[in-house]
């Protein structure tokens, strides 16, 4: 929040230092037990508890501003925390720890495969407060991504209903499969 607080990071306008003075948050309060992100056995069965427990704060404007791509930020803060993970899995000589991140696919709309690899492959700036990571892309010999398709067909329904379009699942299977295929 120190260097971070005058950084525009929602479609409204808002700060990072307003999101958290409404949440009531201050930069004192920022620490991992606060953050609550740990899963538990609720967590694959609901996508909702899921989406719940990968809240920061258990405030969903949290999720957007730090864990996705799709935000007024291009998901800066997402891979700045990714790129920093990937940097003490290199840094264990000796020791071969690996990960296998997960991203989401929604089906949503089409485009979200071209986004995602925009996101992963942007040459993002190395860091340049503790000098952690190198410049490139979220990528790294110690991580395997994943993509993971949450069952979201009735949300995807209703998102259709509200714009007043008639969605199909056979839409969001092309969503999710044609790109895939067009790009082979």
């Amino acid at each position: 929040l120190d260097t971070e607080g005058d950084t525009v990071v929602l479609e409204d306008g808002k700060t990072l230092g307003e999101v958290f003075a409404n949440a009531g948050l201050d930069k004192d309060y920022l620490t991992i037990d606060a953050f609550n992100v740990l899963a538990d056995y609720s967590v694959y069965q609901r996508f909702d508890n899921f989406n719940s427990k990968y809240s920061p704060f258990r405030m969903a404007q949290m999720r957007k501003i730090f864990l996705k791509v799709d935000n007024h930020i291009e998901g800066r803060y997402f891979a700045e925390l990714t790129k920093h993970i990937f940097s003490r899995f290199e840094a264990k000589k000796g020791h071969n720890a690996m990960a296998e991140m997960r991203l989401s696919i929604y089906g949503m709309e089409r485009h979200e495969w071209i986004q995602l690899a925009k996101w992963v492959l942007k040459d993002w700036p190395e860091d340049s407060v503790g000098g952690s990571w190198s410049s490139g892309p979220v990528l790294s010999s110690h991580n395997r991504w994943l993509i993971q398709v949450p069952r979201l067909w009735r949300i995807y329904c209703k998102k259709g209903d509200s714009k007043g379009v008639k969605r199909s699942f056979a839409d969001m299977i092309e969503n999710l499969f044609c790109p895939i295929i067009e790009a082979t």
